[in-house]
């Protein structure tokens, strides 16, 4: 069992997961294969070393993301199913630190090296900040258009 510096991610079927854990976190974000996120969609985590525990069941958010809580030391497998049934799944281990391990399916096996994808700022904060900074051109336009009248 190692420890990746880069996020676990898979592919299937158009969809990816991206996982990123922190502590004893579960973090992701489902998109497709374009970049597009994969919003208001149902994501199911399943907790492999306590089986009896009830399956989470979570919706993502307009960013494709979501998180739960989980338990330091177990292992867990995230699953997203598209409309036509396929399904992207992957294991993950939470080992307490910022970026966790374990086998992936439908991906490429890792050999530690960075994605070339990965490493950018997400899609949801430049989305966030893109929209905060849409309000000051409004509030201008706002008092413009009130003199006028």
């Amino acid at each position: 069992m190692g420890v990746l510096l880069a996020s676990v991610q898979a592919w299937a079927h158009g969809l990816e997961i991206r996982m990123s854990p922190d502590g004893s976190r579960i973090i992701g974000q489902v998109v497709y294969e374009d970049g597009a996120p994969w919003f208001a969609e149902t994501v199911t985590i399943d907790n492999l070393t306590a089986p009896e525990t009830e399956q989470l069941t979570l919706t993502t958010d307009a960013a494709g993301g979501f998180s739960a809580a989980g338990v330091i030391g177990h292992e867990y497998r995230i699953t997203a199913r598209d409309e036509t049934g396929h399904a992207v799944e992957v294991l993950l281990t939470l080992d307490g630190s910022s970026a966790s391990n374990h086998a992936d399916t439908g991906s490429t096996p890792d050999d530690g090296a960075p994605d070339s994808e990965g490493g950018g700022i997400p899609f949801y904060v430049i989305a966030g900040a893109l929209l905060l900074l849409s309000i000051i051109p409004a509030k201008y336009l706002q008092k413009k258009s009130s003199r006028n009248a």
